[in-house]
């Protein structure tokens, strides 16, 4: 978006969560798994609307996993966010 930010939101804030930082700057932590629409109100009227989806980084998850459970024999699958 050219111009500074003005404001944020997002649809479903169980998904995700929005904050301006900077004015050139905005700040996205998936909260759950989803989607939302992000919308982002610029300088003079602009909007700009963007859809956001939220999953799991399952390699990081089960290298963590094996880093805090050494020696376990721990790996998360998913399908459709149903995990196990």
């Amino acid at each position: 978006m050219p111009g500074p930010v003005r404001r944020v939101a997002v649809a479903d804030p169980n998904v995700a969560d929005v904050k301006v930082v900077e004015p050139d700057e905005i700040l996205l932590v998936g909260e759950a798994t989803g989607a939302t629409d992000l919308i982002v109100w610029g300088d003079g009227g602009a909007i700009e609307k963007t859809r956001v989806h939220v999953d799991i980084d399952l390699p990081e998850l089960n290298a963590k996993l094996a880093e805090v459970f050494p020696g376990a024999s721990i790996n998360v699958t998913g399908s459709q966010e149903v995990y196990f």
